[in-house]
């Protein structure tokens, strides 16, 4: 199942356009450019009860751990600084310990619940 999971404090950010980039740490890529995903911020959440969804627009890989981001990189995330993305970032993943794991960057654009495909509302 393909997802990408939002901490419920960047629901906002990414329907308003202020958070247009995510990095996920995974051994693999989960979703594909061009693809369309729900906005969830729990596992198994319906597409009906999502705001709307996330069309992916680009996929790069950045080194693990991450320890730099541009300027620009950060504010995409959510209109964060280098240093305070890099902080919330630490918290997030604190526990995780993934051998094998590379940062994977995605660029996406939130579509609104009303300009989705029949079947994904």
């Amino acid at each position: 199942m393909n997802i990408l999971l939002f901490k419920p404090f960047h629901l906002e950010p990414v329907i308003q356009g202020r958070k247009i980039q995510t990095r996920r740490l995974w051994t693999r890529p989960q979703v594909k450019v061009g693809g369309l995903y729900p906005v969830q911020t729990r596992f198994c959440q319906p597409w009906k009860e999502c705001e709307g969804g996330l069309r992916v627009l680009e996929i790069w890989h950045e080194p693990y751990p991450l320890t730099q981001i541009s300027e620009r990189d950060a504010f995409e995330e959510g209109g964060y600084s280098q240093k305070d993305y890099l902080e919330l970032l630490a918290r997030i993943n604190s526990k995780n310990k993934f051998e094998g794991t590379y940062v994977t960057a995605i660029r996406f654009e939130f579509v609104p619940k009303k300009q989705l495909p029949e079947k994904c509302r």
